[in-house]
Parts: structure tokens; C-alpha cells; sequence
């Protein structure tokens, strides 16, 4: 990340924090389902108020099936490291305040934007079934695990996650995926998108690998001697060796 991109990062992760406390101290929450939530869970001290003390004390939050329309407020859970908020209503979802997240499950909302540029720690994603048509993983370059199914991706820039094992992203627009940069990859699962190509000739420990329904798809590039354990493709899709 540039100097300029952290320095934009921190000025929005202060404005957050200013705006999202009131002069009191007391975190700032919108969102009525959400705001319930935090009460029930993060309230020591009974006040029916979330303050900046129990705000950064949370690691772990799981809001699953709660109604949210909106995780407003989330930028002063500091310290959180694990976050699981699927089957919500939330259509954005800003965490690049969150800088100590690792995981994150989000599938099964309407998101259409979703905002990891300060979650450089992050390993584990999910954020199948939503409405994106962008995903920004250029600052998470710790990524092992990446479920993104069920989307409406055009394109997946993955080149920066040179530690990605799994990823999963069947079900979108995907047209020519590059996975270059991907040495440790074991598992893909890319069917039923809008693939012409794709080269696998980068992924010596590819292990698993399904294409299939993918009908604009002729030709799979593979490393010579590459041997995959488990592959599902079209008829019509014909495999070339490299070498």
C-alpha cells in the first residue's frame, strides 16, 4: 500500500471513529437490529450503551439472521477479528476500519459493495450469494480461503493473494481469471460462468478442479505432467499441455 493509500485509510478510520461516537463517548449505532444486537452481547456494564471500552474489547461477533440493514458503527469494534453476518439485509459493508480482521463471513446478503482495503490480516473470506460486481483483494494478500459464489463478477483480480489455497467462485460472469500469481492453489471450483480460457500451467499443487458449464470454454492450459486428482469439465473443453 502507498503512502498516500495509508494516509487516506487513516484519515477515514479517525473520521469514522468521530463520527460514529457521540461526545460522551458512546458508539453511534443506526440501525435498530444491529444496535440490539451489540446491547445484548457487548453491554458490561448495563447502561443500555455500547462505549469505546466494550467496543474495543470485542474480537468475535456473529450477527447471523438478525435483520440488519446496516453495520454502521462497526468501524470502532477495533480490536475485531472474526465477523459472521450472514442472512442480514446489507446492501454495503465498509470494514477497511477494522484492521485486525482475519475472517469474515458475509454470504447471503444484497451487498453490492464490499470494502477490505484496510484488512490486511484477513485469511479467510466468504461473501458468496450477494449482488457484487467488484471485489478489491488488492490489500489481502494473506487470503488462503475465498468463497465468492453466486455474484455477478465480470472479473477477479487474485494476483496479490500469492497464499490462496481455495477458491470458489462459481456462478458469476467471470470471463479470463488469472491465477499466475496463485502457487499454493489446491482447490478451484469456477463452473457455470462465462470462461473462454483458462490456464492452470501456474498451479503445480492444483489438486481439484471443476470448469464445467462453462460453454463459451475451448481450451484448459495445463504444466506438462501437471496431475489433478479430481476434474470436472465440458466435452468441448480441450486440455493443452505447456512444454
Amino acid at each position: 500500500m502507498s503512502a498516500r493509500s495509508s494516509f487516506m485509510v487513516a484519515v477515514m478510520v479517525v473520521w469514522m471513529c468521530v463520527t460514529s461516537c457521540d461526545k460522551n463517548g458512546y458508539v453511534q449505532i443506526p440501525d435498530p437490529a444491529f444496535n440490539q444486537y451489540c446491547l445484548e452481547h457487548f453491554d458490561t456494564d448495563n447502561d443500555r450503551k455500547i462505549n469505546y471500552a466494550e467496543a474495543d474489547s470485542v474480537q468475535i461477533m456473529v450477527c447471523n439472521h438478525r435483520g440488519i440493514e446496516s453495520l454502521e458503527g462497526i468501524a470502532y469494534f477495533t480490536s475485531l477479528r472474526i465477523l459472521e453476518c450472514n442472512q442480514n439485509q446489507l446492501t454495503s459493508l465498509d470494514l477497511s476500519a477494522n484492521r485486525k480482521l482475519e475472517r469474515l463471513s458475509c454470504r447471503s446478503n444484497r451487498l453490492t459493495s464490499l470494502d477490505l482495503s484496510g484488512n490486511r490480516e484477513l485469511v479467510h473470506l466468504i461473501c458468496g450469494k450477494n449482488h457484487l460486481e467488484t471485489l478489491d483483494l488488492r490489500s489481502n494478500e494473506k487470503l488462503e480461503y475465498l468463497l465468492c459464489a453466486m455474484n455477478r463478477l465480470v472479473e477477479l483480480d487474485i494476483s496479490r493473494c500469492s497464499k490462496l489455497e481455495f477458491l470458489w467462485c462459481w456462478r458469476n460472469n467471470l470471463e479470463t481469471p488469472y491465477l499466475g500469481g496463485n502457487p499454493e492453489l489446491t482447490t478451484l471450483s469456477c463452473t457455470q460462468n462465462k470462461l473462454k480460457s483458462l490456464d492452470i500451467s501456474g498451479n503445480p499443487k492444483l489438486k481439484a478442479l471443476n470448469c464445467s458449464f462453462n460453454p463459451y470454454m475451448e481450451i484448459l492450459n495445463t504444466a506438462s505432467g501437471q496431475k489433478l486428482v479430481e476434474l470436472k469439465k465440458d466435452d468441448h473443453t480441450k486440455l493443452e499441455a505447456a512444454g
